[in-house]
């Protein structure tokens, strides 16, 4: 299990599992995310207006 991190001042190209470098889309953070159990937290309050995201066949948690 792993937790990937999702901020207004990330950077989709960062590995975004060190609150110091954390991911700026939910979607780039579902992608680099495994298939089980892994979290995405976002750091950052604010809106993030993204289109569609799946995350329901990859048993990820979303977390603010």
């Amino acid at each position: 299990m792993a937790t990937y991190y999702v901020a207004k001042t990330g950077n989709d190209s960062n590995a975004g599992t060190d609150q110091t470098a954390p991911k700026l889309t939910i979607a780039s953070a579902i992608s680099a995310a495994g298939t089980t159990l892994d979290v995405i937290e976002i750091i950052d309050e604010g809106t993030y207006s993204e289109n569609a995201l799946t995350i329901f066949t990859n048993q990820l948690t979303i977390r603010h």
